[in-house]
């Protein structure tokens, strides 16, 4: 399954979103937050971590799991080689905005992992790209 298969299923999306939020939980805890079966999490937690998204530990009797990094670097790399064979020009650098942007140890696995430096954008509110992008269209540009 290729990474992108792999974040295409909304539950594992949720999964990696509140894997984020919490930095590491194990199943149950997840189910309740996500409201599906300890099975299903599961599932799917097996899925994230074949594709190397997150990492999971021992505690005792219970599983942990939480990101990994460079899994989820390894997604954005995997998306400029796409785009790469679509014809779109290579990034020379990537600009950075919201919380990751404040998060040295995430920026520096970016840029080793997508081959890209990884610089914080002179605005880094995370909604501002977006604004930009509205207004655009509003104007027709």
């Amino acid at each position: 399954m290729t990474p992108f298969e792999v974040i295409s299923e909304p539950r594992r999306r949720e999964i990696l979103a509140r894997l984020g939020e919490l930095g590491e939980s194990p199943v149950g805890a997840l189910a309740e937050l996500i409201d599906i079966s300890r099975p299903a999490v599961s599932q799917h937690l097996k899925v994230l971590k074949d594709a190397g998204m997150v990492d999971e530990r021992q505690d005792g009797r219970q599983r942990l799991y939480r990101l990994n990094a460079e899994g989820i670097a390894n997604i954005e790399a995997e998306g400029y080689k796409k785009l790469k064979a679509l014809g779109a020009t290579t990034p020379t650098k990537i600009f950075t905005a919201g919380g990751g942007s404040k998060n040295q140890a995430w920026t520096k696995i970016r840029a080793q992992i997508t081959g890209h430096p990884v610089v914080a954008a002179t605005n880094t509110e995370a909604c501002y790209g977006s604004a930009l992008l509205a207004k655009k269209a509003v104007n027709n540009e």
